[in-house]
């Protein structure tokens, strides 16, 4: 179980870790430093404003405080406003803070939703943790996870949608389609790439969930048209076919690795992209989607024979991962949502006769996506990109894929395994100290952006 050793690693590495994850926020807050926030909060002033809510003013003469004009870090490209008029709407009152306020508002609701999340993770699958070492292993496993650095640093959205996903998936694994069915319709709204779960639950059947999904979805389309006008969903597609950056080394998505590979003169847009670029995504794409069907139609077929939860989760995180793999902008800040993976998966080490490659293979695509790797934006093309930092995370969501299609197969050899009703101390007597080593080079990575 764990020892005090572990518990003392803990309380060393967590002052640090938060003493970071203030520095950044505090020092982007109060020097106005740009980030992807930034274009949230200018779309709402756009919108008081009377002017289009994508449109990108390069002056920034909305989010000054006391006159004091803000200043861009050099650091970060400022772009446009990517997410769909219903997020806007879902932001709107942020217009009446400073840019400043707005900011740490935004990264504290972040956070919290985020520990949130993590804490019903833990609850599901270590029963026998105090409430007390629940919260702690859920703050250190959320901060120690590079990801979520790159969420608030960059005041992205991805602890948001990590949250509402987790309440999706334990609404829908306790049969509870309608509030699930709203879950995800809301979600969608903010993201559409999670359309992938409608392929997911279509297969399974669960008609009662599809059609609270799609009403729910619907009506956050009706809701951004009421607010801004139907011109903004306009808008919004000549925003989103603008994107020149599928090259971006954070593109962990089977696209950002081709366009990385074999992009010419860094012209990453779409009208751009060489035959052999368009012909290489497609092979891959397709093939893990044909591979991803074949499995999810296997665990229809057969969870009435099996254990119907396993395979549901199986399924659930294999359609997350596949997710991210076909998303044109698989981006590493969306990455907290595989804890979920990581957690099922090393509950499933102690279910299963697993192989030791195959516990190898987890810890090493745990590894893999949490290495610390600098955002640029374009990058210089050609098949050493296969060998660069910037493959990593692209290369541990292809791990978690293939390991998650040999549990499936495994669980129909041992159908009567409990995944949820294993020694939850001794899972994390093993995850814990290949937790460290990531989390302390993530600190090192954050220290130089603080200062």
């Amino acid at each position: 179980m764990l020892n005090k050793y572990h518990y003392l690693a803990i309380l060393c590495l967590l002052p640090i870790l938060l003493l970071a994850y203030g520095g950044v926020t505090y020092y982007k807050a109060s020097n106005n430093i740009a980030t992807d926030f930034t274009s949230f909060y200018e779309s709402v002033h756009a919108y008081h404003h009377q002017e289009s809510i994508y449109t990108r003013q390069r002056q920034n003469l909305y989010f000054t405080t006391k006159g004091m004009r803000a200043k861009l870090s050099p650091l970060i490209k400022y772009s446009e406003n990517l997410n769909p008029p219903f997020v806007v709407s879902l932001i709107l009152p942020f217009a009446y803070l400073s840019y400043s306020q707005a900011f740490i508002i935004w990264t504290c609701l972040s956070l919290l939703l985020g520990f949130m999340a993590t804490l019903l993770l833990l609850k599901t699958f270590t029963l026998k943790l105090s409430s007390t070492k629940q919260i702690l292993l859920s703050i250190i496993l959320l901060l120690a996870y590079f990801p979520t650095y790159a969420n608030i640093a960059y005041g992205q959205f991805g602890l948001i949608l990590y949250f509402f996903l987790i309440c999706f998936w334990l609404s829908a694994r306790k049969g509870r389609d309608n509030i699930a069915g709203v879950i995800l319709g809301f979600t969608l709204g903010m993201k559409l790439f999670l359309g992938l779960f409608l392929i997911y639950f279509l297969l399974l059947r669960r008609w009662r969930l599809l059609c609270y999904a799609m009403i729910t979805f619907l009506l956050t389309l009706l809701i951004g048209a009421w607010v801004f006008g139907s011109a903004a969903y306009i808008n919004y597609w000549h925003v989103i076919h603008s994107i020149d950056w599928y090259s971006a080394s954070w593109n962990a998505s089977l696209l950002g690795l081709v366009t990385r590979l074999l992009g010419q003169n860094n012209a990453s847009v779409i009208v751009h992209w060489s035959l052999q670029e368009i012909l290489s995504y497609a092979v891959l794409a397709i093939t893990c989607f044909y591979l991803y069907l074949r499995d999810i139609s296997l665990i229809q077929s057969q969870q009435h024979e099996h254990d119907s939860a396993s395979q549901f989760d199986i399924g659930f995180c294999l359609t997350l991962v596949t997710m991210l793999l076909l998303s044109p902008l698989g981006w590493l800040y969306y990455f907290p949502l595989l804890l979920l993976v990581f957690l099922l998966c090393f509950s499933f080490m102690y279910s299963y006769q697993l192989s030791s490659y195959w516990i190898a293979s987890m810890f090493l695509a745990f590894i893999l996506t949490n290495w610390p790797v600098g955002l640029a934006h374009h990058i210089a093309s050609g098949w050493l990109q296969l060998f660069s930092s910037n493959a990593l995370a692209c290369y541990g969501l292809l791990l978690l894929f293939s390991n998650l299609i040999i549990v499936r197969k495994k669980l129909l050899i041992e159908p009567q395994a409990k995944v949820i009703a294993v020694d939850s101390l001794s899972v994390w007597q093993n995850i814990l100290p290949w937790l460290f080593l990531p989390s302390i080079l993530c600190v090192v990575f954050v220290i130089p952006h603080v200062f």
